[in-house]
């Protein structure tokens, strides 16, 4: 389920491992950016969590084989597999989202600079005096 102010950017099946066990889940990226996952098997399908990152503290993948790969979190390391797709397709769309989120972060810090800036030349230019102009008179006879 995608949350009031979020995309869809991809969906897919892929298996999660959890100690020796492996489930089938289904993987929804969002925009937000947000990879939640829900029991694939539920009618309709349970929300079961999510890997959580943020720009302070980025997630990062990493291949294992073809079909495996990791999310790794400053938490957690999210063991993952893909058979219909791959994990390079996954890893990929995971590094896509990370790069748009940092590129949205550095926009709203620029954004921000260019707002004091704004007010900082703003807030000088009001405490300048004008200068005075000279008026020179001239007599002529």
């Amino acid at each position: 389920r995608v949350r009031p102010g979020e995309k869809l950017l991809w969906k897919g099946v892929v298996w999660k491992r959890k100690g020796l066990i492996w489930r089938e889940r289904v993987f929804l990226l969002t925009s937000a950016p947000r990879f939640a996952y829900f029991d694939a098997h539920g009618h309709p399908p349970e929300y079961k969590g999510e890997i959580a990152w943020t720009y302070d503290k980025p997630a990062h993948s990493r291949r294992r084989s073809q079909h495996h790969f990791d999310v790794v979190t400053d938490d957690r390391d999210y063991h993952l597999a893909s058979f219909d797709v791959g994990a390079d397709v996954w890893i990929r769309r995971i590094d896509c989202t990370l790069n748009m989120q940092a590129t949205r972060r550095l926009v709203e810090v620029a954004d921000a600079a260019r707002r004091v800036a704004k007010a900082a030349l703003a807030a000088a230019a009001a405490t300048e005096t004008p200068p005075q102009t000279e008026t020179s008179s001239s007599s002529s006879s």
